[in-house]
């Protein structure tokens, strides 16, 4: 029998009224061994405010937004619970710390009903707009021309091209999700990032489930860890017609976009002009890649890439911009005696290069609309 700690049988345990939140509270609350302090010995997750984090997360309702659409993240998640938790118990926890606290329980605690609240699937409000159904409004820009926030950028002009369109943070109102995400296993580079191995990371099979379970393909391009300084950022393409397009990339950190760019799609040549069948390639973020190479912590990085179709000059800019193909890549770190999961990799073994060798990223099949990864993409 369990015996409440200390702590706990100086504070009382409050009772939320919707059931599956209470069953989740109840759940953290036993799984405590220990329970930080603050210098003047303030408790800084006491069951009180546990208890309103974990309310505030239920009723949060995912706002429609660039990140929320296209990541699965909700970067206006931590403020409202903050508030929620401010408005309930007249203490502050700051957004911040409800972020850090979200993700302590994400590591350590799991349990699908609390995987449930951190990856909402209420669905997310789409207004009408009379913009493209590809791109339309900024991110916190309402249809009516109203916004959220004071926008300063009056720069974007009627004849920005669908790659600077995206490059500059138009959202796209209707565009679906990537429909693949491509995990990057790592070695740790340097001292501080051998860290990484020892803190409590998201089991990754958790992990890809999550994804999975939103229709998403889940990919690993290599059977092993290696270091991101051995990769050839390169991906190739195979595309059963000629295409004009454009690869368009945004790097987020946590749920900040940070960096943008847009980069080349080369033709490389015909692998078997009979059957039309053409190959292009293109650098992973060529402006940005040496950046990543010199940080020690890349887990907290997500890169989304589009390959977006280039309009003819003179086209009219009502119409839509074709995205030929989306996906994302996250950045996982492994130990090099840890094996990654075989069965990733079935069917494609006679495609994967050693880790000395330094190959194309990714394969990735270009065919009609709408674009998904195949069995043939995974070359390390």
């Amino acid at each position: 029998m369990r015996h409440p700690s200390p702590i706990e049988e100086n504070f009382a345990s409050p009772q939320l009224t919707n059931p599956r939140t209470q069953d989740v509270f109840q759940s953290i609350v036993k799984g405590r061994k220990s329970w930080k302090t603050l210098r003047g010995g303030e408790v800084v997750w006491p069951p009180e405010l546990e208890a309103a984090l974990i309310e505030g997360l239920e009723n949060y309702i995912p706002d429609d937004s660039r990140e929320t659409r296209l990541l699965g993240r909700f970067p206006l998640r931590n403020r409202f619970i903050s508030d929620w938790i401010y408005d309930k118990t007249g203490k502050r926890r700051s957004a911040k710390q409800v972020g850090s606290r979200l993700q302590q329980l994400r590591d350590t605690c799991g349990g699908r009903k609390l995987l449930n609240l951190l990856t909402p699937r209420k669905p997310i409000p789409r207004p009408p707009s009379s913009q493209s159904p590809e791109l339309s409004q900024r991110p916190g820009v309402f249809p009516d021309g109203t916004s959220r926030y004071q926008d300063t950028d009056s720069s974007c002009s009627d004849r920005s091209s669908p790659g600077s369109l995206l490059y500059r943070g138009i959202a796209c109102s209707t565009e679906s999700p990537p429909n693949s995400i491509v995990y990057v296993d790592l070695l740790p580079s340097g001292p501080s990032s051998k860290s990484l191995l020892d803190s409590p990371m998201q089991a990754p099979k958790e992990d890809e489930l999550i994804w999975a379970e939103r229709g998403m393909e889940v990919v690993r391009i290599s059977p092993q860890a290696r270091y991101i300084t051995e990769i050839d950022p390169t991906v190739a393409f195979a595309s059963p017609c000629l295409i004009n397009a454009v690869s368009v990339f945004s790097v987020y950190l946590d749920d900040e976009l940070v960096y943008s760019e847009d980069s080349p799609l080369e033709a490389v040549s015909a692998l078997a002009p009979s059957e039309g069948t053409y190959l292009y390639s293109t650098r992973l973020l060529p402006g940005y890649w040496g950046k990543l190479c010199q940080m020690n912590d890349l887990s907290r990085h997500t890169v989304v890439h589009r390959v977006v179709e280039e309009q003819p000059s003179g086209t009219p800019t009502s119409l839509s911009s074709k995205i030929l193909f989306s996906t994302m890549y996250r950045f996982t770190y492994s130990s090099p005696n840890i094996p990654l999961f075989p069965s990733a990799f079935d069917g494609c073994s006679d495609l994967l290069s050693t880790p000395q060798q330094k190959s194309p990223a990714l394969h990735l099949d270009l065919s009609s609309s709408p674009l998904r990864l195949d069995a043939s993409h995974a070359i390390t």
